[in-house]
């Protein structure tokens, strides 16, 4: 019979454990193009990073049930349409939707010239390497330089327009 209980218990215990909702940690830092970055994976922080990181818990969250007449848009659908149609909240959401894609892009691209910028440095060349073979490695960070201003301009206007989109539709 105590086997039976012993199994029973074993049986409740796991069961909770498994009911409980996992809660993490996540963490904020500003990688070195000065952009603000979260993960939940703290060993990609850049350890010169590390001491400056702020470490911020997940909560967990009911979503309210709302009745068929209080959308949770009910606010903004009774504002006046725009000339095309669309009310204030679909022209805000297209826009936003917009800028979700040049941030997705503009992670691409950093990516992109993380990789290759990791890549220049595994190449790098030894003094001792001829004279062809250390201007075509000059060229080759030059033309990534280039390809970094070019970002930083793109990102540059990225966050000109986000600061126009906040600007606009500023909860009032």
């Amino acid at each position: 019979m105590t086997t039976l209980i012993k199994k029973i218990v074993l049986f409740a215990g796991a069961a909770l454990l498994l009911t409980t909702p996992a809660l993490g940690e996540y963490y904020r830092y500003v990688d070195a193009n000065g952009m603000t970055r979260y993960t939940d994976d703290l060993s990609t922080v850049p350890p010169d990073q590390r001491p400056k990181v702020k470490t911020y818990e997940s909560v967990k969250s009911d979503p309210v049930r709302r009745t068929p007449e209080v959308s949770s848009n009910a606010h903004v659908q009774k504002k006046a349409s725009e000339p095309n149609g669309d009310t204030w909240f679909e022209k805000a959401s297209s826009e936003a939707d917009k800028l979700n894609q040049k941030r997705k892009d503009l992670d691409a691209a950093y990516q992109s010239l993380q990789t290759e910028r990791a890549a220049l440095v595994k190449e790098k060349p030894t003094t001792k390497a001829g004279k062809k073979t250390i201007r075509d490695y000059r060229d080759r960070v030059r033309r990534l330089n280039t390809k970094i201003a070019d970002y930083e301009e793109r990102h540059a206007a990225y966050q000109e327009e986000v600061a126009a989109y906040n600007r606009k539709y500023k909860k009032q």
